[in-house]
């Protein structure tokens, strides 16, 4: 049993008087002559807009929905989307990927960068003693960064990673 405020169960081989009737008050979503137009999840598109003036009525992806009432059977038909409904969300998102995938590849190089820096005796690894001049030599050129990190602080991270190394692939020579 699914609850209801009002259930209308007809049949026939033509749409009903009401159904024609709701399809006219519900305006330019219900585009279909012989059904009654829903979303996937069969809840009836029509109504007031609540924004997006001068949309394709007809556009059934923004149509606005009819908050609690649905529609199934033969005088129900649900909407697909294609993938051209979708293009520009689809073109909006690989854009934003690439954009990440750009970010990332700029982080990647700064990082090597600081890491060649770091890397003194270039045996790609960072040790303590390399990691320490890379912070005196950022502390010289920077003075502005003493105000984030004291030498105590840096010394004190020192430290706490005296038995850590960072490795950077061995790079290949073409």
């Amino acid at each position: 049993m699914i609850p209801s405020a009002l259930t209308v169960w007809a049949t026939g081989v033509g749409s009903r008087p009401l159904t024609k009737a709701l399809a006219k008050k519900l305006g330019g979503a219900q585009s279909n002559c012989r059904a009654l137009t829903t979303d996937s999840h069969l809840q009836l598109l029509g109504g007031a807009r609540t924004g997006g003036e001068g949309e394709d009525a007809h556009h059934h992806k923004h149509a606005p929905k009819v908050d609690g009432a649905f529609a199934i059977g033969d005088c129900a038909t649900i909407t697909r989307h294609s993938l051209l409904d979708d293009l520009e969300e689809v073109l909006v998102l690989v854009l934003v990927l690439v954009l990440v995938l750009v970010l990332v590849l700029v982080l990647v190089l700064v990082l090597l960068q600081i890491f060649s820096a770091a890397d003194a005796d270039g045996d790609a690894e960072v040790s303590v003693a390399e990691l320490e001049q890379l912070f005196n030599s950022i502390r010289e050129s920077h003075p502005q960064s003493a105000s984030f990190a004291s030498k105590a602080q840096q010394v004190q991270y020192a430290r706490l990673t005296a038995h850590c190394h960072v490795s950077c692939p061995q790079r290949s020579s073409h």
